[in-house]
């Protein structure tokens, strides 16, 4: 069942990135994000999904759990929670099992059928809103220093090219950051870093590794290893079909 109201609302683009699924409220759905205005790229499978993430810049995603497989779900929100965006979860009934496993994640709403069209509307006007917020306060920053870090060394602010970065590893606490010359440590968490550094080229391959893109020599498939020049660090099973869906594959 689908509750609905007639469309009186002000009208606010917006990107979302809607996962279908099989539950009897997909069709509506599609029909209320398309009345309401919303650029909605549609996908029916997490390898469609990471494909239309790579290749747009996605404010919300709205997350049909009317898939037989569950853990494909779970799989995909780990594996983009470090991305940070604003999570819609549309459930055809209490899946309290599956909520449990998400609710890390920058979860906006978790609704249960029947879904209300007005509550739909103001929590995806909210993660809009505050997405695009964060987007003009992005805009703020030097963009002198984009490039460059400043690590704590001793009593000294040591400037770090971002470029130089091959890879970081996270050890409890701190994080270890790599460049051809040098190895730093920091006390700060993997996730933290991750959101300084996703817009830069990086992409976490494994629950405790984070690999620059333009730093990647080769690819052990078999293996499951990331090798940067003479570095072979591990490939996370979850993480495998994100970085994947970034390659030039022939």
């Amino acid at each position: 069942m689908f509750i609905g109201y007639k469309n009186e609302f002000i009208i606010m683009h917006g990107k979302v990135l809607y996962l279908e699924g099989t539950t009897a409220i997909s069709d509506d759905v599609k029909l209320v994000l398309e009345e309401l205005n919303y650029s909605v790229f549609l996908a029916d499978n997490v390898s469609e999904a990471e494909r239309l993430l790579k290749r747009n810049a996605i404010d919300l995603i709205i997350l049909d759990l009317g898939h037989n497989d569950y853990e494909v779900i779970i799989n995909f929100v780990d594996a983009i929670k470090s991305r940070d965006l604003p999570l819609i979860f549309l459930a055809g009934n209490n899946t309290r099992r599956i909520y449990e496993e998400v609710k890390q994640a920058n979860i906006m709403a978790y609704l249960v059928s029947p879904i209300d069209l007005l509550t739909l509307r103001s929590v995806a006007d909210y993660a809009l809103k505050n997405s695009h917020r964060a987007d003009r306060n992005k805009g703020t920053s030097n963009k002198y220093l984009d490039d460059t870090l400043f690590i704590k060394v001793n009593q000294l602010l040591q400037r770090v090219n971002i470029n130089d970065i091959s890879h970081i590893k996270s050890e409890g606490n701190y994080c270890l950051i790599f460049t051809h010359e040098k190895k730093y440590a920091i006390k700060l968490s993997m996730v933290r870093l991750y959101k300084t550094l996703s817009d830069k080229g990086f992409l976490q391959v494994h629950k405790s590794y984070l690999a620059k893109l333009n730093k990647i020599d080769n690819i052990d498939i078999s293996g499951n290893e990331v090798i940067l020049g003479n570095i072979r660090i591990p490939l996370g099973r979850k993480y495998k079909q994100e970085l994947l869906a970034y390659l030039n594959l022939l």
